[in-house]
């Protein structure tokens, strides 16, 4: 028992060693990211092409080299369903053998929120590139914003950089993972641009998104889980058992 709480209590300063933003920015900040988003979306649906998505494509295809092609497919390979959901249940299975519930239920929530995208591509009706504006390595069926790699990724690695902020002690291990799942989730975007599957407003879209879905839910569930005042239990009275003070004052 004595090693399961010093394990808890490990985490629990783990969680507080980092610099919490206070909640009222945190609420600042999540609302300007949704009003971007929205604005982002309202722009992006229909037929037109937003100003710049081409150029930027452009762009991004013009190296043409091994290297390129292969970091282009490790990222689409990683932003796929096949490969970052398994991945998801394998988080999802250690941090609940860890004994980290809250970690483990907002990264369950937010794969199961995954299969959203195909709503929302059918909500806003925007298309994928052609051929004729610019590359297009293989023709791609359905609606392009947002994309589906990028939210996916944005969901599975967002998740990832979120527990590691909670759980682990600033230093070079939290800061190697939350590279790394950065850098995935800018391999997958690129990737998805490279072959001419998406526009780069289809890329930031599925960025917005998954990270709004990330921040919904953890959110939720942070309130939903909060922990009770110190020395109380979740019958009302004390964590000592003392009548008096469960029974009230009478």
């Amino acid at each position: 028992m004595s090693a399961i709480a010093s394990q808890h209590e490990g985490t629990d300063r783990a969680a507080q060693s980092g610099r919490r933003v206070p909640r009222a920015n945190r609420g600042a900040w999540t609302i300007a990211l949704l009003l971007v988003t929205l604005a982002l979306t309202v722009a992006a649906r229909g037929d037109s092409v937003l100003p710049g998505d081409v150029a930027v494509t452009r762009q991004i295809q013009r190296p043409d080299s091994t290297i390129v092609g292969y970091l282009a497919d490790l990222g689409n390979a990683a932003g796929s369903a096949t490969v970052s959901i398994p991945l998801s249940i394998v988080l999802v299975a250690a941090l609940w053998l860890r004994r980290c519930p809250v970690e483990a239920a907002v990264v369950a929530s937010v794969t199961v929120l995954r299969p959203a995208n195909t709503l929302l591509k059918s909500l806003f009706d925007s298309p994928r590139p052609t051929n004729d504006l610019v590359h297009v390595e293989a023709p791609v069926s359905g609606w392009g914003f947002p994309s589906g790699h990028a939210m996916g990724i944005t969901l599975l690695c967002g998740s990832i950089i979120w527990v590691a902020l909670r759980l682990l002690p600033p230093g070079w291990l939290r800061r190697g993972i939350v590279a790394g799942a950065a850098t995935f989730i800018l391999l997958t975007g690129f990737g998805r641009i490279y072959v001419g599957a998406h526009w780069p407003s289809d890329v930031l879209g599925g960025y917005l998104w998954g990270t709004i879905a990330i921040v919904a839910v953890a959110t939720t569930v942070e309130r939903l889980v909060a922990p009770l005042p110190a020395g109380e239990t979740s019958a009302g009275g004390t964590a000592d058992g003392d009548p008096a003070a469960n029974s009230g004052s009478s």
